[in-house]
């Protein structure tokens, strides 16, 4: 898979996850690491791919830390 998604069941952003009002904290905690998962089971071919993967990933986890009270 070289063409990365940087969407995620219509969110733009993991922390437009964070940013949905109408999620409790339990559904946020769950888009976030199903959209995790999925991108941690991306077959990435290109360097850009990978790149573009990563900086998800660490948005996913920045997010999922602030659900979690954490700095």
């Amino acid at each position: 898979m070289t063409n990365v998604p940087r969407k995620y069941a219509g969110f733009r952003s993991a922390f437009s996850v964070l940013e949905d009002q109408s999620l409790t904290e339990a559904q946020k905690r769950t888009a976030l690491l199903s959209w995790r998962s999925a991108m941690e089971r991306a077959i990435v071919s290109s360097a850009d791919g990978r790149k573009r993967r990563d900086t998800v990933l660490t948005d996913i986890d920045a997010a999922l830390a602030i659900l979690d009270g954490e700095p």
